[in-house]
């Protein structure tokens, strides 16, 4: 039973760095489309 808590454990840990990551893009997407718009404005 406590493996199984253990293996629980680190596949929550997974999940949150697989959400960090995908937050993490997300944010370079909008930089990247920020950037865009203040060229084009220029």
């Amino acid at each position: 039973m406590e493996s199984l808590h253990c293996i629980n454990v680190a596949d929550n840990k997974i999940h949150d760095s697989i959400n960090a990551i995908l937050f993490i893009e997300r944010i370079g997407e909008w930089l990247m489309f920020l950037n865009l718009m203040a060229r084009f404005k220029l």
